[in-house]
């Protein structure tokens, strides 16, 4: 799903609505990128510096369940 118009000016209104859309975040453990909490169960994708080329890779494949949805929030 796609949404557009939201009106969403911060990640904690991100971090909001996901939950009132009863979406449960998902735990990340382990692995070697640094994030950075930026609103409730919102979190930068890589805090790696933008010389860094991070490759096509399926991040927390060691885990035992993979998260059932992905949101992605652009300021």
């Amino acid at each position: 799903m796609l949404f557009r118009g939201l009106n969403l000016t911060t990640a904690g209104e991100c971090g909001a609505f996901a939950a009132a859309l009863g979406w449960r975040p998902a735990t990340l453990a382990g692995g070697g990128t640094a994030r950075t909490e930026l609103g409730a169960d919102v979190r930068t994708a890589s805090d790696e510096p933008a010389t860094h080329t991070i490759e096509p890779h399926q991040d927390m494949a060691h885990a035992a369940h993979a998260p059932s949805k992905l949101a992605f929030f652009a300021l």
